[in-house]
């Protein structure tokens, strides 16, 4: 029995299709150059020829690699020194003429075509002899009325050969050569011409050991993927050919000739009898050199493996999204809701990938981000309601799953297949692209800061029900530069979402003795729109002021002014007299720093989730729904993604071994003398589903504290019954984070949001840089009551005062207003108690839907994994999957693992089946 290794050429990507791309170009053209002067009148030594005289003076003088150098016969009547780009003439009976470069990044050994060619012909009466180093190639060529290209093939001998070309005519007329050419020859008896793939010479009588396998089925953290122990191939000349002489420790190859890199992945087949056993990817580990021989140390993997390995080195920014770029308002965010149909969101750039579906691809559900909305004080029209300052301070974008996954893919040289993928289900899923802690709706338009404070006049106070507007002057010694009006004393906005950090004092006085009285004075923190109407109290209070006494108030906090809204300080009094004034001994002051997040085109996706590595992302979905990948055997290049109950399906109920899914007998090939039964005795007392800890999560650390350390999402399955067994073993989703979810505020019971905030160490709320999360979609909520939300006008959009719906996003597929429906699925690993605890959780949790087959078939005391020899041929393992089931003396198993040599019993792991 044969075995056989195919390669593919890298250049194909892996690709078994024939070449579209030519092989590299190795001398530059054209030969833009002047007449080498210092090389004129060469005259023809005896025994010499004109190029072995001009490449004597070259090796004398130097060669430049890839410089063309001309040269020509004594007596030709060529002026020394003129310019002949591309044009060489030659004059009858003067001797001849010609050009050379050394060439750099040949491969030794390996087969180049040298070809010129000329206009529509040369003819007639052309010469032309060309040149390798010292050796002419073949007689003088002669041309013809009907010839217009010459070509000789030669064996490169070192890595920076040179070709010479030389030419005379008896005419004198002038010959024009358009293209001088070198390109690399591939040896007929070497390449299969019908996919490209090469033979590689083995050892003789050398079986190639192959590992076959989906998963590690005793330990769930793991996924082994099919691969060969490392092997050694003889470098013989066919093999030196294919690898491009690795070997040579002097070895230079230019990157735009190179056939083998060993940084590269190399397309590779292993054949039985002719039967495809192993289709995958070749790996360079090293070479090595013993007595004299030398070995190419290789190995080969599956395609998942490889998967993994071209991904591990990619994250989100590689991806880019500047197709999904729009404007940031308030009408956007609303179209974002719209299922298909209804008006989407428009997107500034067209759709390039052709995955973009404007309805569902980027959605902004309400979430509390930094859990610091304020209730509507009836300023806004919408009192006793949650107003929001910003949009960012509940809307930001997430991105559809299934779109992300089919933008990696497209990126790489691998398509899947999976039902799972492609669910209804799936359709729904999101993670967030939360920019992080502060909300940076775009790159600020200005930022400045405004200072100013009173100037010790002691103004009067205006008596109640009028106010006085503090006076506040500009610091001495600086301009008015920023957005203070210091005839009105207030602070103007300019643009919309102007972003402000205020903080302020006013200080009042009472007139001394022999002014008898105490007076109240109300002072507050205020702002307004351009008519002067009074938009939001920040800060008030009622001060009694002693005879001859001050009073005060002072604070800080930030807000979003829209173009032409103001802040002032303002006082009011209830004496008539007088009395109270601005302190002319204390200043007052009113400081504030401010930046324009006004986002018109919203450019933040490639950065916000930029540091996401591609495969990690593939891999925490994976962990979360129990994901098997398999490749594909009727594509090399196509992976299958599964569950785990999908690829490792039940038995049915039948007569027949067909009817009940078995789909191979192998009692007849095995081993009897050798097998090995094995109760799975090392199991972890306990295993913990859960996600990666966000440390940063303020709900999800303070619901840990008060449910005595309990992880919000995840499930801790334990066997208290086998006592035999101790420890824990985890399956964390990385790099996902489990949300909480609840009521905004509890008085808010209907709008229920994911809650992805922290706490500073002041105990302030604070937006944080989150670890991305995994939610549902559950479209567009009406709230029922009479309950609504103020938005603000901002990025040129109109203020809403009672907005009576919202996106919402959950870990639950459904919620039933506000609480999860009771058979929704639910993306926390196991069942948790919510907020509020009225609400009963689902039961079908990523445990029970996902998890659940494999654990109990684990943890089932009947469960046995078997180790036997079975005399397996190259037709079983090229017809073996790994959802077979495999009957041996009338028990099922699954195969967990295949330890295949060729010609010899195969070391197979089997797993005892349970539910016959």
């Amino acid at each position: 029995m044969s075995i056989q290794l195919q390669v593919f050429p890298q250049w194909w990507n892996g690709i078994m299709n024939p070449p579209t791309a030519p092989a590299p170009e190795m001398v530059k053209f054209p030969c833009h150059t002047k007449k080498d002067t210092a090389n004129s009148d060469l005259t023809a030594g005896a025994g010499t020829t004109l190029a072995q005289n001009a490449i004597n003076y070259r090796l004398l003088n130097g060669m430049i690699p890839g410089q063309w150098y001309g040269f020509y016969a004594a007596g030709s009547g060529i002026a020394a020194g003129t310019s002949s780009p591309p044009i060489f003439p030659t004059v009858l009976d003067r001797g001849g003429s010609g050009v050379m470069q050394k060439i750099s990044g040949l491969i030794v050994g390996a087969t180049y075509e040298f070809k010129i060619t000329g206009p529509v012909n040369f003819g007639p009466n052309l010469r032309l002899a060309l040149y390798v180093n010292n050796t002419q190639l073949g007689g003088a060529s002669v041309a013809s009325n009907s010839v217009s290209t010459f070509t000789k093939d030669f064996t490169a001998t070192s890595v920076n050969d040179t070709i010479i070309v030389v030419y005379n005519t008896d005419t004198t007329d002038y010959k024009t050569i358009n293209c001088f050419s070198v390109k690399q020859k591939q040896t007929p008896s070497l390449i299969n011409t019908s996919n490209g793939s090469v033979i590689v010479d083995l050892y003789d009588n050398e079986d190639i050991p192959l590992t076959f396998s989906a998963d590690d089925f005793k330990n769930a953290a793991e996924s082994v993927q099919s691969y060969s122990k490392a092997f050694n191939l003889p470098a013989t000349k066919r093999n030196n050919k294919i690898f491009d002489n690795i070997f040579e420790i002097t070895r230079y190859v230019d990157g735009n000739s190179i056939n083998f890199n060993p940084l590269r992945r190399t397309h590779a087949t292993l054949k039985q009898d002719g039967i495809i056993i192993f289709e995958g990817f070749l790996r360079m580990l090293d070479v090595s050199e013993k007595d004299g021989e030398i070995s190419y140390n290789v190995n080969i993997y599956s395609e998942v493996t490889a998967l993994a390995d071209s991904l591990k080195d990619r994250t989100f920014a590689d991806l880019g999204f500047k197709e999904l770029e729009h404007d940031y308002t308030w009408d956007q965010i609303r179209n974002s809701w719209n299922p298909s149909g209804g008006q989407p969101i428009s997107y500034t750039n067209p759709d390039v990938s052709n995955f973009r579906d404007d309805n569902r691809t980027l959605k902004y559900p309400f979430v509390d981000w930094n859990h610091q909305i304020p209730v509507d004080n009836g300023n806004y029209g919408n009192a006793g309601n949650p107003r929001l300052v910003n949009l960012e301070q509940a809307f930001r974008p997430w991105i559809n799953i299934p779109y992300l996954i089919s933008r990696i893919f497209q990126d790489s040289e691998f398509t899947y297949t999976s039902t799972v993928f492609d669910s209804n289900t799936w359709k729904y899923l999101y993670m967030d692209f939360n920019w992080g802690a502060e909300p940076t709706g775009a790159a600020p338009i200005r930022m400045d800061e405004c200072r100013r404070k009173s100037n010790l006049g002691a103004h009067t106070i205006a008596q109640h029900p009028s106010w006085s507007t503090i006076r506040l002057s500009l610091p001495n010694g600086t301009s008015n530069d920023d957005l203070w009006n210091n005839s009105l004393y207030k602070f103007v906005s300019d643009v919309n979402n102007l972003a402000i950090d205020v903080s302020y004092r006013i200080q009042l006085m009472n007139k001394p003795f022999p002014n008898v009285d105490a007076w109240t004075a109300t002072m507050r923190v205020c702002k307004f729109n351009q008519a002067g109407v009074l938009l939001e109290v920040f800060y008030t209070e009622s001060v009694e002021i002693a005879v001859g006494g001050s009073g005060s108030i002072s604070g800080s906090f930030s807000t979003v002014l829209q173009a032409n809204e103001y802040i002032s300080l303002q006082a009011t009094t209830y004496n008539s007299d007088g009395d109270i004034k601005e302190s002319d001994g204390t200043e007052s002051y009113l400081n504030i720093e401010y930046s324009n997040e006004a986002s018109q085109v919203y450019t933040l996706l490639d950065s916000a989730r930029a540091d996401i590595n591609q495969w990690e992302f593939i891999k925490g979905l994976m962990t979360m729904f129990n994901l098997i990948a398999i490749p594909d055997p009727d594509d090399p290049n196509n992976i299958i993604f599964e569950t785990y109950e999908e690829i490792f399906q039940k038995i049915d109920n039948g007569k027949t071994l067909s009817a009940r899914n078995i789909t191979k007998d192998w009692t007849e090939k095995i081993d009897e003398s050798t097998i090995k039964s094995e109760i799975l005795s090392d199991l972890a007392k306990n295993m913990v589903f859960r996600y990666a800890e966000d440390e940063d999560d303020a709900a999800f650390r303070i619901y840990k504290r008060d449910s005595a350390g309990f992880l919000y999402g995840s499930k801790e399955a334990t066997e208290p019954d086998l006592n035999l067994l101790t420890g824990t073993e985890e399956i964390i989703a990385e790099p996902f984070a489990a949300t909480v979810m609840k009521p905004l505020m509890p008085q808010y019971a209907e709008l229920v949001t994911p809650s992805i905030y922290g706490l500073n160490d002041e105990g302030l709320t604070e937006g944080i840089d989150n670890l991305p999360r995994i939610m549902f979609n559950n479209d567009r909520i009406d709230f029922v009551a009479d309950f609504s939300y103020y938005v603000p006008p901002q990025n040129g959009g109109s203020a809403v005062t009672a907005q009576a719906s919202y996106l919402q996003f959950s870990h639950t597929f459904h919620l039933s207003n506000p609480a999860p429906s009771s058979n929704s699925a639910d993306l926390n690993f196991g069942i948790c108690p919510l907020i509020p605890p009225t609400w009963t959780p689902t039961a079908n949790n990523l445990f029970n839907l996902y998890w659940a087959p494999y654990y109990f078939e684990l943890y089932n005391p009947n469960t046995k994994v078997i180790t036997l020899k079975i005399k397996l041929t190259g037709a079983d393992i090229a017809t073996f999957k790994f959802n077979d089931h495999i009957m041996i003396k009338n028990r099922a198993y699954r195969c967990n693992k295949i330890d295949y040599k060729p010609n010899d019993l195969s070391t197979v792991e089997l797993i005892l089946l349970n539910f016959i």
